[in-house]
């Protein structure tokens, strides 16, 4: 048999006084705020970690296989040696050429 529809609503108010606020309500709230900051620190514990893993597999790879040695030196660090290293010439000249014909 089906059940029947209510036919009226009845709310309940729950009031705390000042002793369940205390005692019942403050000690919630500082559970809640150390739990908010153990999770920041599991955050940061975890960069950590992941970045001490990637500085190992960088090591682990350059003992290995040796991909990242001297790359460092090939690198150019001015124009001068990226003029010298373009088989067509100087980059700016390419450029002052392009622009102004």
């Amino acid at each position: 048999m089906p059940k029947r529809a209510p036919d009226q609503v009845i709310t309940h108010r729950v009031e705390l006084g000042e002793w369940e606020r205390q005692n019942v309500v403050r000690p919630i709230a500082d559970v809640r705020i150390v739990k908010d900051a153990a999770t920041g620190a599991a955050y940061l514990v975890g960069a950590g970690a992941f970045g001490v893993a990637i500085f190992i597999l960088w090591q682990v790879t350059e003992e290995l296989f040796g991909w990242f040695t001297g790359l460092v030196e090939r690198i150019p660090t001015n124009v001068e040696e990226v003029s010298a290293q373009s088989p067509t010439g100087s980059a700016t000249t390419r450029l002052r050429n392009w622009l102004f014909g």
